[in-house]
Formats: structure tokens, sequence, C-alpha cells
């Protein structure tokens, strides 16, 4: 669930990052999808925003999940804008992330 909850947050930043006004790299792919399509990045943004906090919640409880998930979302903008702008940020880096943190979640849970 944290995987889940995690990949949703960086949804969540990507989208809204996507509509900054300040982002000067060349949107191609899935940026360039989000770009054009405002409406559809705010509402996929919030959307993806909402449920990540709700499994956050249901896994730690009230208080320490809404902390979690600020926590969370504020540690991947950073990132995003520290790393986006250098071309550093691959898809390939973000499903090596994925798998790295599911592993840890695994691991966590049944060991």
């Amino acid at each position: 669930m944290f995987t889940l909850a995690i990949c949703l947050c960086f949804l969540s930043v990507f989208g809204l990052y996507t509509q900054s006004k300040k982002v000067e790299t060349e949107p191609k792919g899935f940026m360039l999808f989000l770009k054009t399509r405002k409406v559809l990045a705010r509402a996929i943004s919030g959307s993806a925003l909402f449920v990540s906090t709700v499994l956050f919640i249901g896994q730690m409880g009230f208080a320490v999940g809404i902390f979690t998930e600020m926590l969370m979302w504020m540690l991947l903008a950073c990132l995003l804008v520290l790393f986006m702008p250098f071309g550093k940020v691959t898809w390939g880096h973000l499903a090596l992330s994925v798998i790295v943190i599911a592993g840890i979640e695994v691991s966590t849970l049944y060991l």
C-alpha cells in the first residue's frame, strides 16, 4: 500500500509540475499530454493526492497519515523540481525506485 501511495503522490506532484508556467524543459510524452490538457491534469493530480492521502490515513491513522502525506508530497516536489530540469529523471529511474520501494515494503511485511 505504501508503494501505491508514494506512486500516487508522485503522479500528483508531476501533474501539477507540468502545469507550471516556469517549466523551461521541452515537454514530450506524458508531460506533453498533461501540458495540453490542463483540466484533466489538475483532476488527475487532485484525485491522486486524495487517494494517496486516504491510503496513508488507512495505514497509519488520521493525524500521522496526513502528516506523512504532506511530508511525502513536499519531498517528491523538491526532488522533482531539483532533478527534472537537468533531465536526470527518466522512466528507468522511476521504475527502479518503485521496485526498491516495493521490495522494502514486502520485506518489512514478511520478514
